[in-house]
């Protein structure tokens, strides 16, 4: 059984949603599969979604397990995650992507993240494999932390947080309505200890409901980068931390535009104002460069593979 620390619930696996059946029931299946006791964790599930047959998914899980808890919320967007975090009672917060399964042996591997670091509240993000990088990257200063997640900062599926840390932050923070993951996450600019967890986790499901309906390249051409520059700017990350993760980014973003906008995959995303968006700090011309650089790099990977 594991050990609890006062009591208190040692994770929380926090799933917010707009109530897509087919994604979240996976998921959940995912979680309980898992050869884990039930009085170790519990999750939770904020629905900002309009789905009568989600709702009465729900009502049968929470039936079926003591440790699940369900509501419904008007928070909009990614604000729905706070409430979410909210909600949690556990002593770590995992945030759960609604599309993203639990792999095999993922839970105990939290849980044991949890007994491992609780004394000292090690910061860490779980990058699920996603970048060249050790199972375990340990760095001693939040300069080498970011520069080493680059643009993945953004990513909410990797978030994690201690609750006493959220509510320390909640407690005094406006959150950015684009990125309150990327805000938490970054934050903690004190002495700390912080850890890349890069082992393999999560698997996806498949794409096959409309993901979001912001403005894509207005968050991460506009709302992200500034949030990095202002880590600069007041002096907690270096020039040299800045001008890496942008560097990382601008390729980021020529890949989304050729996706999207060269070669029309399917999305939901409102893909409006795309020039004014780069402009404000990448500069058109030269992201139009790296577009048709890195267009050039897939068709010769295409169709001269082995020369790529």
């Amino acid at each position: 059984m594991m050990e609890k620390d006062n009591g208190q619930i040692p994770l929380s696996l926090c799933i917010p949603t707009n109530g897509v059946t087919d994604w979240v029931e996976p998921v959940l299946e995912s979680i309980y599969a898992q050869d884990v006791t039930e009085d170790a964790f519990e999750v939770v599930v904020t629905d900002n979604g309009d789905n009568a047959d989600f709702y009465d998914m729900m009502q049968r899980w929470c039936a079926e397990h003591n440790n699940i808890r369900y509501r419904k919320t008007t928070a909009q967007g990614f604000l729905n995650q706070i409430e979410c975090f909210q909600d949690a009672e556990g002593e770590y917060i995992k945030f759960v992507n609604h599309r993203m399964m639990l792999k095999e042996g993922a839970l105990q591997h939290l849980l044991d993240f949890v007994t491992a670091n609780r004394e000292n509240k090690t910061i860490c993000y779980f990058l699920n494999g996603c970048l060249p990088l050790p199972e375990i990257s340990k760095y001693d200063d939040f300069d080498g932390f970011v520069r080493a997640l680059s643009y993945y900062s953004s990513w909410s599926a990797g978030f994690g947080i201690w609750k006493t840390d959220f509510m320390s932050f909640a407690q005094s923070h406006i959150y950015n309505k684009l990125f309150p993951h990327t805000d938490m996450l970054l934050h903690n600019y004190t002495k700390r200890c912080y850890i890349i967890d890069n082992y393999n986790l999560m698997k996806s499901l498949p794409e096959n409901h409309p993901k979001g309906k912001y403005n894509l390249f207005y968050a991460f051409a506009v709302e992200y980068p500034g949030i990095i520059n202002n880590l600069y700017r007041n002096g907690y990350i270096s020039i040299q931390t800045l001008l890496y993760v942008k560097k990382d980014l601008l390729k980021f973003l020529a890949d989304l535009y050729i996706d999207y906008c060269i070669l029309h995959r399917n999305c939901s995303y409102d893909l409006s104002g795309i020039w004014q968006n780069v402009d404000i700090y990448f500069g058109r011309d030269k992201f139009l460069l790296k577009v048709i650089l890195r267009f050039a790099k897939r068709v010769i990977k295409k169709f001269f593979p082995l020369g790529a």
